[in-house]
């Protein structure tokens, strides 16, 4: 695996200097950039910081900087994305359909509620599900809490049949707030 990154290379080429040796003439210059070895490759990154722009020089060959950056990613493992649980993609939804739902109620008074019927419904449901009185935030904090009057068996069973169902309603949410052809809070199409 290759330890040096394209924009680590240019923040130390903006803070050291290296020689740069001409083999033709022998003569020899201290600008400022980096000259390091990358599996028996050298790499210098040359930086003018008059005009804040860099020079790559792989193997002693001048390169273009996205060339310099596909040498100095190969080999890398893909980043991994980060994975989420299931209460938090749930949370994370939670916190979406909250926003969406001032972009909603605005279509409701306007336009009334009959074309946004199946909209508001599903976020009844949500709601019912989620934050009610018997919803997925309370046997959640049951069982963090380790089990109360019910059995933790129980609770994670029920937690369970809770997050399929909120994943249900959550996916025919985006499904209809895509076929209403809403923005989103962002600005962007859902």
């Amino acid at each position: 695996m290759k330890l040096h990154s394209l924009e680590g290379l240019k923040q130390k080429a903006r803070r050291y200097t290296c020689t740069v040796l001409c083999d033709a003439m022998e003569a020899t210059q201290r600008v400022r950039g980096v000259a390091v070895v990358v599996e028996s490759v050298p790499v210098t990154c040359l930086y003018d910081s008059p005009t804040d722009s860099f020079l790559w020089i792989v193997s002693g060959q001048f390169v273009t900087e996205q060339q310099a950056g596909t040498f100095l990613d190969e080999g890398r493992p893909p980043p991994r994305p980060k994975e989420i649980s299931t209460c938090e993609a749930l949370k994370k939804f939670d916190r979406y359909r909250a926003a969406q739902m001032p972009v909603i109620s605005a279509h409701v008074q306007t336009e009334g509620r009959e074309r946004y019927e199946t909209i508001c419904r599903l976020n009844e449901a949500w709601l019912t599900l989620y934050t009610g009185p018997e919803g997925y935030e309370r046997i959640v904090g049951m069982l963090d809490r380790g089990g109360g009057v019910l059995p933790p068996q129980m609770l994670a069973e029920r937690a369970d049949a809770a997050e399929a169902a909120l994943f249900d309603v959550a996916e025919r949410f985006m499904a209809e707030y895509a076929r209403l052809d809403m923005q989103t809070a962002g600005g962007a199409n859902a």
